[in-house]
């Protein structure tokens, strides 16, 4: 079966770090971003068709209904916990309430993001029915609000984070790009069941995933146009360019394209000039400096979460304080409401949720502890 483009660029670097006598992800070792306090982490399974397949969550301190999902798929050849680290997605559920899901890809951590029979991301694994899987899971068991469902990935995570666009737009509510822009392929056979928000954000320099394109893959502003045109967009855009810093080489200039069909479904593009294959203010690069640079311009994780929060699906979600409770009683300023929700669900759960003692605790600094696991579930992370 040929190798994906993405998998041959993580081949070389990892060859390249063997040659120099170097370890890949030093910094998952040596050292990182600390524990994020009000925080319980923990990983766990969901039988998806016979397929076992791991997840791991994030989640605030105090664990109210009705919160935000919050799907981040990470990049190829690259663990759940790496991502949440590198990204510090902690921060999400510690200060805005959300709950954060990490699945985990089969196939050497590679989602099969590509719809075309033909490639080599093709078949088995479904990983669309493994995410709709997921929310599922998140809405019946963790009850997560279902109507503020997102979905964020870096590099071939993000590829798969536009195939949920494509796929599952009536499950989810927005969607963030970066380091990626769009397969013809998956543009080709996307059908989105109603206009979707989609932010893209791209270095201009990006070594693995070229800004102007390929033949695998569209130019970064050829994959906006497409949203633009899905959307119902105005084509042209409202520019903004991000004030510059003298200790950071790169520039950021946010291309925003609203009026579009069916109200503030807008679309971003994030230019950022001599940024590289690179989560923005991200605490460290995967690869040293072979992957370019790392803008500290704009904190992608709290962007993405800025785009986020306005939007959700049409239908009902929790209430506060539950069948029983008093129906005046506000949420906690930490667990944000959408300004849009118009249905409230006849159903709602009341208080905190129970530990579950089932689920463990995994080791990297963002969303747990260090090894051994404990058998319990973990609170209060430091």
């Amino acid at each position: 079966m040929a190798r994906s483009p993405l998998r041959n660029a993580a081949a070389y670097l990892a060859a390249a770090f063997l040659l120099a006598g170097l370890r890949p992800f030093p910094a998952l070792a040596q050292s990182g971003p600390a524990p994020t306090p009000g925080t319980v982490s923990f990983s766990a399974t969901l039988d998806d068709r016979g397929t076992e397949r791991r997840y791991v969550v994030i989640r605030p301190l105090l664990a109210l209904p009705g919160a935000p999902m919050i799907i981040l798929l990470h990049p190829l050849d690259t663990s759940p916990e790496a991502t949440a680290d590198l990204v510090r997605a902690g921060r999400l559920a510690a200060d805005h309430g959300a709950w954060v899901f990490l699945p985990e890809a089969l196939d050497g951590h590679q989602w099969h993001d590509d719809p075309a029979p033909d490639s080599p991301e093709a078949g088995e694994p479904d990983d669309v029915g493994f995410i709709a899987a997921l929310i599922d899971t998140a809405a019946t068991q963790y009850h997560i609000d279902p109507t503020r469902v997102y979905a964020a990935g870096y590099s071939n995570g993000a590829f798969m984070a536009e195939r949920l666009a494509c796929d599952l737009a009536d499950r989810v509510a927005a969607v963030g790009v970066v380091a990626a822009t769009l397969r013809p392929t998956l543009a080709a056979n996307c059908r989105p069941a109603r206009v979707i928000p989609v932010a893209i954000m791209m270095g201009t320099t990006d070594p693995v995933v070229a800004y102007d394109g390929n033949s695998s893959y569209l130019s970064a502003e050829q994959a906006t146009r497409f949203w633009v045109q899905a959307n119902g967009c105005d084509a042209n855009p409202v520019d903004r360019l991000y004030p510059r810093v003298p200790s950071d080489p790169t520039s950021v200039t946010l291309y925003r394209y609203g009026k579009c069909t069916g109200g503030g479904a807008d679309v971003r593009l994030y230019s950022i000039g001599d940024g590289g294959h690179t989560w923005p203010s991200a605490s460290y690069s995967i690869w040293f400096g072979f992957l370019g640079n790392t803008t500290t311009l704009v904190d992608a994780t709290m962007e993405l979460w800025n785009v986020f929060r306005p939007f959700s699906l049409p239908g009902c979600s929790p209430t506060w304080g539950g069948l029983r409770g008093n129906s005046s009683r506000k949420a906690p300023a930490s667990q944000e409401r959408s300004s849009n929700r118009q249905q409230v669900c006849p159903q709602a759960f009341i208080g905190p949720l129970d530990n579950r003692g089932e689920l463990r605790v995994v080791n990297q600094r963002d969303v747990g502890l260090s090894p051994p696991f404990p058998d319990q579930l973990q609170q209060g992370l430091s």
